[in-house]
C-alpha cells in the first residue's frame, strides 16, 4: 500500500498518481489515493468519478454508485460519470435506472465506443436485440478494433436470426484477439444457427482449449454433437458440466437426449425416471374457500386481471398465448394460499425422496429454496413448446380452468401435459420415453426441472389457464 501523501501534497499529482495505480490494476491503493483527493476537494467531478470506477471494479457495487451520484450531482455533463453509474445501476439489476443513465450519457457525448457497447448489454438483457445490436454496431464504427464489441453484436445477430453477418462479426473479434474464448464459442452459436454444425464443433473446441471451463461451450459442443450423430461425444461434454456443476438443467436435459440417441436405455431411464419423478395430486382450497372451484374461480380472475398479463413473450415456449409476470408479490389474493400448497407439495415430494442416493434430482434436493410463479392463459390453438425450467430445482403446474373439449384418452391427448419429448433443436433421430398426464381442474403436477415438457395443442376456443412455478434452490 503506498504511503498516503501529506495534505500539503499537490492533488492533480496525486491524482495522477492514483490514475497510474488504477491503470495498473492496484484498486485498492488507487482508491485510497483518491480519497485523499477528495478530502480536500469533496466536489471535484474527476476524482469522484475515477475513484467510483475503481469503487466498480472491485465490485463495491453500492459505494461505486454513491460516489458516481455525486460525480454527476457535481457535474451533470460528466458523460464519463454517467455512463459508469450505468454500469453500476446494470450490475445492481437496476435495469430502468441503468437505461436512463446510459441515455443521458449518450446524448452527452455519443461517440463513447464504451457506453455504446455497455448500452448494448443493457438493451440485450431486456431483450431489444434489434437496438441491441445498432449500438454494438455504432460501439464498432467508432472503435474498429473493439473485440468484445463484436463478440457482442455477433451474439445479438445469433438471436436476430442474421447468421451469415453474425458469423463475420465473430471472425472479426477472433481476428482481432486471437485468444478470445468466448467469441470462439460465439462463432461456434453462429455457424449451428446456420446449420453448419460440424464447424461449429470446430469452433467450440477452440474454445475450450483457450478455456477449458467456459461457461456454455460444454452444453453448446453436446448439442451439435447430438445433432451430427455423434451422441458419446455429447455425454463426455455434458458429464464435464455436470461434474463442475452437479445441478446444470441444461446440461441434465441435454444428457437424456444424448443417452437416448446412444442406446443407453438403462442410464436414460435411470436419469429420467418419469414414473418416479413426475407426481400428481389433487389440492385442498383451504377453510378459505368453499370448494375447489371457488377457489379456482378467485385464481384465474387474479390472473386474468393481474398488470403484467401479456400476450406470447419472445424467447418463451408459450405460442398463441398470454404470460403473467410474478405472481408471488403483493398484493396476492389467493396466491397467498396457493403459495401454501405449493410448499406443502414439494415438502411432501422431498419426503418421498432417498436423499443418500446420488441420482441429481435425490443429490441436489435443497434444504431450503424459494419460489416464483407465472401464469400461462392459451386460447384457440395456444399450447406450449417443449422446455425445461433452466433455474429451478422442481417445477410445476396447476390448473385452475381447462377447457370442456379436452381429450379424454391417451390416443387423444388434445389439451395434456407431455414429458420426455425434447426440443426440435436437437435434431434427435431416436424418441425417450414420454408420459401423458390428463390435466384435472384443482390438480397439481411437480417435476424435475429438467425434464422437457410440453402441452398438447387442444384446438379449443376456451379459455385454458394454467399455472407454472419454480423451486430454486437457496444458498
Amino acid at each position: 500500500m503506498p504511503k498516503l501523501p501529506p495534505r500539503s501534497a499537490n492533488p492533480q499529482e496525486i491524482l495522477k498518481r492514483a490514475v497510474t495505480l488504477h491503470q495498473a490494476g492496484k484498486l485498492p491503493d488507487a482508491v485510497n489515493l483518491y480519497r485523499a483527493v477528495l478530502k480536500s476537494h469533496p466536489k471535484a467531478p474527476v476524482p469522484l468519478t475515477y475513484c467510483g470506477a475503481a469503487l466498480l471494479d472491485m465490485k463495491k457495487i453500492f459505494d461505486a454508485t454513491q460516489m458516481l451520484l455525486a460525480a454527476v450531482q457535481a457535474d451533470p455533463k460528466n458523460a464519463d460519470a454517467h455512463a459508469y453509474l450505468g454500469n453500476a445501476y446494470q450490475m445492481a439489476g437496476k435495469l430502468p435506472a441503468a437505461r436512463e443513465s446510459y441515455a443521458k450519457a449518450l446524448e452527452i457525448r455519443p461517440d463513447n465506443p464504451n457506453a455504446q457497447n455497455n448500452f448494448g448489454v443493457l438493451l440485450q438483457r431486456l431483450g431489444e436485440n434489434a437496438d441491441a445490436a445498432a449500438a454494438f454496431r455504432k460501439a464498432t464504427e467508432l472503435e474498429p478494433r473493439y473485440a468484445q464489441a463484436f463478440n457482442n453484436l455477433a451474439q445479438a445477430l445469433v438471436t436476430l436470426g442474421d447468421t451469415d453477418e453474425a458469423i463475420h462479426a465473430a471472425e472479426k473479434a477472433i481476428q482481432l484477439q486471437p485468444g478470445y474464448a468466448d467469441a470462439q464459442n460465439t462463432l461456434g452459436s453462429a455457424l449451428s444457427k446456420a446449420g453448419r454444425h460440424a464447424e461449429a464443433i470446430v469452433a467450440y473446441r477452440a474454445a475450450l482449449d483457450i478455456d477449458p471451463q467456459l461457461p456454455g461451450a460444454h452444453d453448446n459442443l453436446a448439442v451439435s454433437s447430438i445433432i451430427e450423430g455423434q451422441p458419446e461425444d455429447a455425454l463426455a461434454a455434458c458429464d464435464v458440466v455436470l461434474a463442475q456443476t452437479p445441478w446444470n438443467v441444461t446440461a441434465l436435459a441435454t444428457k437424456v437426449v444424448a443417452l437416448s440417441e446412444a442406446g443407453q436405455t438403462d442410464a436414460l431411464n435411470a436419469l429420467q425416471d418419469l414414473d418416479t419423478h413426475v407426481q400428481a395430486h389433487m389440492v385442498d382450497p383451504g377453510a378459505d374457500f368453499t370448494d375447489i372451484d371457488a377457489f379456482n374461480a378467485a385464481l384465474v380472475d387474479h390472473v386474468c386481471n393481474h398488470p403484467t398479463l401479456t400476450y406470447e413473450l419472445d424467447g418463451h415456449a408459450t405460442r398463441k398465448g398470454k404470460h403473467t409476470g410474478e405472481l408471488l408479490t403483493e398484493p396476492m389474493g389467493p396466491f397467498a394460499r396457493f403459495r401454501e400448497l405449493i410448499e406443502d407439495g414439494v415438502a411432501a415430494y422431498r419426503s418421498q425422496l432417498d436423499l443418500s442416493s446420488d441420482h441429481p434430482v435425490c443429490a441436489n434436493a435443497p434444504d431450503r429454496w424459494q419460489l416464483t410463479a407465472w401464469s400461462v392463459v392459451l386460447e384457440e390453438e395456444g399450447h406450449q413448446l417443449p422446455h425445461i425450467h433452466e433455474t429451478g430445482w422442481l417445477s410445476g403446474v396447476y390448473y385452475p380452468k381447462l377447457p370442456a373439449e379436452i381429450g379424454q384418452s391417451p390416443d387423444n391427448p388434445s389439451g395434456w401435459i407431455e414429458f420426455g419429448q425434447p426440443q426440435e433443436l436437437y435434431n434427435a433421430r431416436t424418441l425417450p420415453p414420454l408420459r401423458l398426464i390428463k390435466p384435472k381442474e384443482g390438480m397439481m403436477v411437480l417435476f424435475p426441472s429438467y425434464f422437457f415438457h410440453r402441452t398438447v395443442p387442444t384446438g379449443s376456443r376456451d379459455m385454458r389457464v394454467s399455472i407454472a412455478f419454480d423451486v430454486m434452490p437457496q444458498a
